[in-house]
């Protein structure tokens, strides 16, 4: 198994356990992104062949993250760096 076959098996680990996701389910998901890539997977989910609970899981996951990646932009670095917060 090449390198980019193991990280799509582990992203695909991690979308069945977050989605609880059933093995039928997780299989096709690995099937369709295996041969069309991630990116174009999440882009195109409407497309494949899933049952409708596991589209809108996958709709609402899209928005929190969505709601995230917005709210990380948003946040300003504290003065030196950032790092200071955390110590």
């Amino acid at each position: 198994m090449n390198q980019q076959n193991m990280e799509y098996q582990k992203a695909v680990q991690i979308i069945a356990e977050l989605l609880m996701l059933d093995s039928d389910t997780k299989q096709k998901i690995s099937t369709y992104i295996q041969s069309y890539g991630i990116g174009h997977f999440l882009d195109n989910l409407e497309a494949y062949d899933l049952p409708r609970e596991t589209n809108q899981k996958f709709q609402a996951l899209r928005i929190v993250l969505l709601k995230y990646a917005k709210y990380v932009q948003n946040l300003e670095p504290a003065e030196g760096g950032g790092d200071e917060q955390y110590e």
